[in-house]
């Protein structure tokens, strides 16, 4: 975690870099900055954390309660 914006610009382009000497590069289609919540794989991931996406889990949730008899 940076505690500047321009930390976190140097963060990333020493990470880029270093991935570059690697061999391996980022597909600018498939590649997010500046984002402030972000889809991946069924999770949200924002200021407050990673959580599990709410259409992924809608049907559990929609579920009916159990009723005693």
């Amino acid at each position: 975690m940076t505690d500047t914006f321009e930390e976190h610009i140097n963060d990333v382009r020493n990470a880029c870099s270093k991935l570059q000497n690697a061999g391996y590069y980022a597909n600018p289609k498939k590649s997010f900055f500046f984002a402030t919540k972000l889809d991946i794989l069924g999770n949200l991931i924002d200021d407050d954390g990673i959580h599990t996406a709410p259409e992924k889990i809608r049907t559990t949730m929609d579920w009916s309660r159990p009723e005693r008899q």
